[in-house]
């Protein structure tokens, strides 16, 4: 009789941690993938510029002021608050013309809300069939160094060079330090973005802690701004080196202009990104399950009530945010004359909740009600965060957290950390059967 032996093979406790280790490096991965693929996705439903079916109506400008101010629109999309608000402010004086300007007639895409109809292209400009501007209005873009916005930065040199007053929102700042103009000067721009600024543009003098910045010189005169909600005390400010302080203080009685008057100083808090701001990260990269936000628009509509009520769905990224029209084929015209493109509710995707904007009274406290939205379904922490984003004061904030603020991402992690839990299980299991016996 015959008896086989079984050797049996010793597995050191090295191979097995290192087995181990790599099952969950895996579903880490696993989950990074996820998350990159999430952030694509948000970042697709973010730039889908409404398009109404049929031709646009024609866009004009607004007022008859003696002064000119171009609010600017970019190619690769322009962050709605950067242009609304400034455009409300100077819409609001008597003393103003507003018109809004880009390479093309075409509808501009606004970063999360409805698009917007220039009146007026750069050439149109140049040539003079528009009026010459006296003050521009510089955004930010998705892309402000892109060759397609070349044309842009082409006319916002231009314009400062021949003396006029440049109005930078934000990380508009960017465009102006493309083209050269802020070499040796002072300037701001969106908080979270300084420090790369600081070694991207290093001949720029960049400030924090300020709502807004002035660089004057022989030849230029340009005031730069911090992040998003910035650019309304700053165009009053501007506003106020123009036509006076009286005027800029009634139309700050308009306008969310969070407190600002003459006196009020330039000075605000230095901020960096907290552990409070981790449900914004999870809802970008975790956008399945994603509640969709209506935001139903009516002619008459104030700018800033419309970026108030996309920006904060941008910033937070708690709902997706829809520019609808409740009637008519998608076109609706603001209070003061800005032409935006919407869909039309029959042609909607299907919306969780509506939002209906007031076509009467002011827009002073289109931030603070929009802030509280997000307070209220999405929790304090939510909204304190994207008031942070839009450097706007938080006293807005005052609910409790809530389920909804994490909830996709929080169940997605515990499913990956079950499976990758599970498969360290199975494979210890499958290891200990494979390993042979001693006859």
């Amino acid at each position: 009789m015959t008896t086989t032996t079984h050797i049996r093979t010793r597995r050191t406790p090295i191979a097995g941690a290192a087995r181990h280790a790599a099952t969950g490096l895996l579903t880490l991965a696993a989950f990074a993938g996820l998350m990159v693929v999430g952030m694509q996705r948000s970042n697709a439903q973010l730039h889908q510029a409404p398009r109404p079916p049929g031709a646009h109506p024609t866009a004009t400008g607004y007022g008859s002021g003696t002064l000119t101010v171009a609010v600017i629109l970019g190619a690769s999309g322009t962050t709605g608050t950067d242009a609304m608000g400034p455009y409300e402010v100077f819409a609001s004086s008597p003393h103003f013309t507003v018109y809004t300007v880009a390479s093309t007639h075409g509808v501009a895409a606004v970063e999360g809300g409805p698009g917007i109809v220039p009146a007026y292209t750069f050439d149109e400009v140049a040539s003079g069939q528009a009026p010459t501007p006296d003050v521009v209005v510089v955004p930010a873009l998705e892309h402000p160094d892109a060759a397609i916005e070349k044309p842009l930065r082409d006319f916002v040199h231009s314009n400062a060079e021949r003396g006029a007053r440049v109005l930078s929102v934000c990380n508009g700042a960017i465009v102006l330090a493309e083209t050269g103009i802020l070499d040796g000067l002072p300037a701001t721009a969106h908080w979270s973005r300084i420090g790369a600024l600081r070694s991207q543009y290093a001949a720029v003098k960049w400030a924090t802690g300020r709502r807004y910045v002035d660089a004057t010189t022989s030849r230029l005169n340009i005031t730069s701004t911090a992040g998003i909600t910035s650019g309304i005390p700053g165009a009053l400010h501007v506003m106020a080196d123009l036509v006076g302080n009286d005027e800029a203080t009634r139309v700050s009685k308009l306008v969310a202009a969070h407190g600002w008057t003459p006196e009020t100083s330039a000075q605000i808090p230095a901020r960096k990104f907290g552990l409070g701001d981790l449900s914004t990260l999870f809802n970008l990269a975790m956008p399945w399950g994603r509640p969709t936000a209506g935001i139903i628009l009516a002619d008459g509509v104030n700018e800033t009530d419309v970026a108030a009520a996309f920006e904060v769905y941008t910033v937070s990224q708690s709902a997706r945010a829809v520019a609808v029209t409740a009637t008519g084929d998608g076109w609706v015209t603001t209070r003061h004359g800005m032409l935006l493109a919407a869909t039309p509710v029959a042609r909607a995707p299907h919306l969780d909740r509506r939002i209906v904007l007031p076509t009467t009274g002011a827009s002073t406290h289109a931030f603070v009600n929009a802030l509280q939205r997000i307070s209220t379904t999405s929790g304090a922490t939510a909204a304190a965060s994207a008031a942070k984003m839009l450097e706007y004061p938080p006293e807005a904030i005052g609910a409790s957290w809530t389920w909804s603020a994490t909830r996709a991402p929080a169940l997605v992690l515990a499913a990956l950390l079950t499976i990758a839990a599970a498969a360290i299980a199975a494979s210890r299991r499958l290891t200990h059967r494979r390993r042979p016996r001693r006859a």
